[in-house]
């Protein structure tokens, strides 16, 4: 709050008035001082922090910050989170990618399973999720044996359908690819 104080108890002169070294003597000296918004001017160089009064410096500060936050929000995220669907039933885990047949990751494709497992095959899971930008999705938490093995997740996405097989008792910890094609339903005359 001194720094507020002290660089708005005197006017800023133009920055063409100043000439080129004196602002940037007169930012770093601001910056020492450890004063945000003039380390905020020496960060983005914007003129016309340098120009008003520092009641002018905070809307420019905020509008320079929200520009190089859209910015940032406008580039294609492949980092994008990769959802996770916990069966609870045991160590195992498999992570699918969904490609469409345009050879490209299916969005928002459902990929759904049915396992039954125990003595038995007594308990049974069902297990539904769809897939991120990126047509990846995790399944956690499968059992390590399955009655009739193995399994199979069914992939869909509009009129597309794909099945990939995964045995948990040969493979725990697996990555499988499902290619998605017409359905031979719908293909029809």
């Amino acid at each position: 709050m001194d720094c507020l104080r002290k660089h708005t108890d005197r006017k800023t002169e133009p920055a063409a008035k100043l000439g080129r070294q004196n602002t940037i003597k007169r930012i770093s000296r601001k910056v020492e001082g450890n004063c945000s918004l003039s380390l905020a001017a020496a960060i983005f160089g914007v003129r016309g922090l340098l120009q008003f009064g520092h009641m002018n410096r905070i809307p420019a500060v905020l509008s320079a910050t929200l520009v190089a936050v859209s910015l940032s929000a406008q580039e294609p995220s492949h980092n994008e989170k990769v959802p996770v669907m916990d069966g609870g039933a045991g160590p195992c885990s498999l992570e699918l990618t969904v490609i469409g047949a345009d050879a490209k990751p299916a969005y928002a494709a459902t990929v759904k399973a049915h396992m039954a497992y125990g003595f038995g095959g007594i308990r049974r899971l069902d297990l539904e999720a769809g897939t991120n930008s990126d047509g990846k999705v995790k399944f956690i938490g499968l059992p390590a044996r399955v009655h009739q093995p193995p399994l199979q997740f069914h992939a869909s996405k509009d009129e597309f359908e794909g099945v990939t097989a995964y045995d948990p008792s040969t493979e725990c910890q697996a990555k499988h690819d499902i290619r998605l094609e017409k359905s031979k339903a719908q293909a029809g005359p």
